[in-house]
C-alpha cells in the first residue's frame, strides 16, 4: 500500500512538473500570438507624408498623406523650406492623398510642407536623383510586419532616424504590413515609418502579405506606370545604378504572365548602359528557411538575370539575413526588419553568410563599386560585400 502512494506521488510530481514546464513555454507564445500590434504602445509620432516614384525620380516624385476624413490639402515645396516656389491645393477631397510633382532639377534638395484645414499636417526634404554619375548611399529593410506581438519595425526606424540624412531613398523589400486587406495595420506601419518618412523617399516593394489586397496597397503606392492593377512592378536609375522591381511576391506561375516577363526582359535590355544592375523582389529564388528553393523563380526569373548581366538580387519573405550566389549573381535576403524570425535555417551550398537578427543594409554606390555593409541595430557590422564593375 504504501508502494502504491509512492508510485501516485511520484506519478503525480511528475504531471506537475511537466504541466508546469508546458504552461511556461505556451503561454509566452500564446501572449505573442494575441497581442495586437495596434495596441502595442510607442512614442512614434502622428503620421506623417510620404515621398515616392515609380519612373524618373529626376525629375518627377509623388508625395502622399492620409487623414482620417475626406478633406483637400496644400502643399508647398522648393528649394527654400522658408520661401516656397509652388503652392498647389487639391481640386477634389479624399482620404489618401496623393500629388504629383513634375519639372524637378536633377541633384537638387527640395523641402515640401502639407497643411490641411489650415495646419500643417507634416513637412519633409527629399533630393532628386543626379542626372550623371555621383557618388550615393540607400539604404534597405524588408518584412517590417508585425505578426507576433509589436516587433522590432519601431526598433529599426528609430535607428534609421538618426541616420536618414545620410540616404538617398530607403527600400522596403516586401511585407511592409501583416495583413494587406486590413487597413490598421497600414496604420501602424506608418505611424511607425514617420520617423524616417520625412527624410527618407520611399520605395516599395511588394511582399505576399501586402498581396493579399493589391488594390488596398496601391491605394498608398500609386503606381501610374503599370496601370494594370494586377501586378505592382517599376524601376528608375538612380546615377550609375538601374533598379528593378518585378512583382514576385509569391513566386507563384500565376505571376509569371508574358506581360510582366517581357517587361522584366525589356527594361533590363535597357538598362545595359548602367554600371550596375540591382533586382528587388519579395520571394527568394532560393534561401535557407524551410521555403527552399522556388522552382518557378529558379524555371522563369533565373535565366532572364543570367543573360542580362544583373549584379545582384534582394529579396525579403524568409525571416533572417543572407548572402549567397545564385551563379554569378549576388543574393541577398533582408528578412529582419520587423517580424519574428525563422527557426531551424538550413545552410545551402549557394549560403556565405546566414543569420537571424534585427539589422538593415546600407548600399553605397561608387563609379567602380557597390558595397552592400548589413548592420545590427546596435551599429555592429555583420557582413559587408563589395561588387566591382566589369572592365
Amino acid at each position: 500500500m504504501r508502494e502504491v502512494n509512492k508510485n501516485s506521488r511520484s506519478l503525480a510530481k511528475t504531471i506537475a512538473l511537466k504541466g508546469a514546464l508546458i504552461f511556461l513555454i505556451i503561454m509566452p507564445i500564446v501572449s505573442f500570438f494575441i497581442i495586437s500590434p495596434y495596441f502595442y504602445l510607442h512614442d512614434s509620432p502622428e503620421k506623417k507624408p510620404w515621398v515616392s516614384w515609380f519612373n524618373d525620380p529626376h525629375e518627377r516624385v509623388y508625395i502622399s498623406w492620409e487623414t482620417e476624413e475626406e478633406t483637400k490639402g496644400v502643399l508647398k515645396y522648393g528649394t527654400d523650406k522658408d520661401d516656397w516656389d509652388v503652392e498647389i491645393t487639391e481640386n477634389k477631397s479624399s482620404k489618401i492623398h496623393h500629388l504629383s510633382l513634375t519639372g524637378l532639377d536633377p541633384d537638387t534638395k527640395y523641402y515640401y510642407s502639407v497643411e490641411v484645414e489650415g495646419e500643417e499636417y507634416g513637412a519633409g526634404m527629399f533630393r532628386t536623383a543626379p542626372s550623371g554619375f555621383k557618388e550615393f548611399t540607400w539604404v534597405m529593410i524588408s518584412d517590417t510586419q508585425q505578426n507576433l506581438g509589436p516587433g522590432h519595425h519601431y526598433r529599426v526606424a528609430r535607428v534609421l532616424e538618426q541616420k536618414a540624412e545620410d540616404y538617398s531613398f530607403i527600400a522596403n523589400v516586401g511585407d511592409i504590413v501583416e495583413q494587406g486587406a486590413d487597413k490598421r495595420y497600414y496604420d501602424n506601419f506608418f505611424q511607425i515609418a514617420s520617423h524616417y518618412f520625412d527624410k527618407l523617399p520611399f520605395v516599395p516593394v511588394i511582399g505576399n502579405h501586402d498581396d493579399r489586397s493589391v488594390d488596398q496597397f496601391t491605394e498608398y503606392f500609386i503606381n501610374q506606370v503599370n496601370t494594370s492593377q494586377d501586378h505592382f512592378y517599376y524601376s528608375f536609375n538612380w546615377s550609375n545604378v538601374h533598379v528593378c522591381i518585378p512583382h514576385f511576391a509569391h513566386g507563384s506561375e500565376s505571376e509569371m504572365t508574358d506581360v510582366q516577363l517581357n517587361w522584366l526582359e525589356n527594361d533590363l535590355a535597357r538598362a545595359q548602359d548602367k554600371t550596375f544592375i540591382v533586382v528587388m523582389f519579395h520571394c527568394p529564388v532560393i534561401g535557407a528557411s524551410f521555403f527552399g528553393e522556388n522552382e518557378v523563380l529558379m524555371k522563369n526569373v533565373k535565366p532572364i538575370l543570367e543573360d542580362y548581366g544583373v549584379d545582384a538580387i534582394i529579396h525579403g519573405h524568409e525571416h533572417h539575413y543572407e548572402r549567397g550566389h545564385l551563379g554569378d549573381i549576388m543574393y541577398m535576403i533582408l528578412g529582419g526588419g520587423g517580424g519574428a524570425f525563422d527557426v531551424g535555417l538550413r545552410p545551402l551550398p549557394e549560403t556565405e553568410i546566414l543569420t537571424a537578427s534585427p539589422c538593415y543594409t546600407e548600399v553605397e554606390a561608387k563609379k567602380d563599386t557597390l558595397t552592400f555593409s548589413t548592420f545590427t541595430l546596435e551599429g555592429s557590422l555583420i557582413d559587408e560585400y563589395t561588387i566591382e564593375a566589369e572592365d
